[in-house]
């Protein structure tokens, strides 16, 4: 018992598990994600009826027309209408897609809803690139959508 106490053994049987410890914390990465938050309303304004909708989320550098930068689709819940989501497009779209002007286009159940949104977000919203990588320190951006869904 009295070995233990030893600071210079101590310190050689706890560090390896500190290490072990602290190389575990640094292989976990979050997704980086925006909310997405908004209101589907039929062609007379009133809320989409609740349930399941297919929505898909394309990015573009343009307002009209061009070809998508990225695209996800969801499966989301609509309730009364509204609805929110995570778009994620942090981890598979290149990083400087966001070094220029982006839109977000938002395409329900097959009928791609107009106009496309302007992305802006705050000095810390989207990756700052340094050394050739991704770097961020806050990614939460909030977008809203309301529109009719015809």
């Amino acid at each position: 018992m009295s070995q233990l106490r030893n600071p210079t053994r101590l310190l050689f049987v706890a560090l390896p598990f500190l290490l072990l410890f602290l190389a575990a914390c640094g292989a976990v990465k979050l997704a980086p994600t925006f909310s997405h938050q908004g209101r589907l309303l039929d062609e007379n304004g009133a809320p989409v009826p609740d349930g399941n909708y297919e929505i898909e989320y394309g990015i573009f550098h343009a307002a009209t027309g061009g070809t998508a930068v990225y695209t996800e689709t969801q499966t989301i819940a609509v309730a009364d209408g509204l609805f929110t989501a995570s778009v994620s497009p942090f981890g598979t779209a290149d990083p400087t897609v966001f070094a220029q002007p982006t839109w977000l286009q938002i395409t329900v159940g097959g009928e791609t809803l107009t106009p496309r949104q302007r992305l802006q977000g705050s000095l810390c919203s989207f990756p700052r690139l340094r050394r050739g990588r991704a770097k961020a320190r806050k990614r939460a951006t909030g977008f809203r959508r309301s529109g009719g869904h015809r």
